[in-house]
């Protein structure tokens, strides 16, 4: 048996990537971390 995991693309501008790079450095995350730890649950959050 094999287990679904839900798949996010995200395509955004070199200024957003590198903004969210700042912040993802800021915190000594990856990108990816900060996306799925903050960015989307607050997405979510105001996007229901």
């Amino acid at each position: 048996m094999s287990s679904t995991n839900p798949k996010f693309m995200l395509m955004v501008s070199i200024e957003m990537f590198r903004r969210l790079e700042t912040k993802a450095k800021k915190r000594g995350v990856s990108i990816q971390e900060l996306l799925s730890a903050v960015v989307i649950p607050d997405w979510l959050k105001s996007n229901p």
